[in-house]
């Protein structure tokens, strides 16, 4: 090794190979090997490392953009939430008249549809909007009407059925599908009076 490396660049300079013979052609393309002892070499080889310069400070304004939550319309993922309207797990033989199912997306883009499965009689729901199947874009309310059982007195028989309104994330379908089941007690004109079997 040499100290004091005249090349600029501050460090040392060490020569290897220079007692050192070679073996084969001296082409570009030829293969050479050295013999002899590795000592010292006629070529530099320059230490070099790049200084590090740390860079001043700059000044910027940072603008914060929600994830997620009501209405934002930013990035993030959009999920829906269901707020159905209170007795709709026990509705009367009169029925309902502009039942609602509120529907909050996180996005206000969000989109959701909804589907109705009725467990037992179907047409018993009416006035439905808006109209199931249909892809719908941020908060919205489903309504319907739940029909009414028989109204015409006398003897009847208390019969219960169910619907169910099943909502899906189209944004993001890793989110569960949701549901709301609506069930009506309703009586039926004839028999003996109290519950029957669906």
């Amino acid at each position: 090794m040499n100290a004091g490396d005249q090349g600029g660049n501050g460090g040392s300079t060490q020569y290897i190979l220079s007692a050192s013979s070679t073996l084969g052609g001296n082409g570009a393309l030829d293969l050479q090997f050295y013999t002899g002892s590795i000592t010292a070499s006629s070529e530099r080889i320059p230490i070099a490392f790049t200084k590090y310069v740390v860079p001043s400070a700059t000044s910027v304004t940072l603008l914060q953009t929600p994830n997620g939550g009501s209405g934002g319309t930013g990035g993030g993922t959009n999920i829906i939430s269901l707020v159905p309207d209170t007795g709709l797990s026990f509705v009367q033989n009169n029925g309902v008249v502009n039942a609602q199912i509120q529907v909050d997306c996180s996005l206000t883009q969000g989109q959701w549809q909804y589907s109705v499965t009725y467990n037992d009689g179907t047409g018993w729901l009416s006035s439905q909007s808006p109209n199931q199947n249909q892809i719908q874009t941020g908060d919205g309310v489903v309504q319907f009407t739940v029909d009414p059982g028989y109204l015409g007195g006398g003897n009847t028989s208390t019969f219960q059925r169910q619907v169910t309104f099943n909502f899906v994330n189209v944004t993001n379908p890793a989110q569960n599908v949701m549901g709301v089941v609506v069930t009506q007690f309703y009586e039926l004109s004839g028999g003996g009076g109290g519950v029957g079997s669906s």
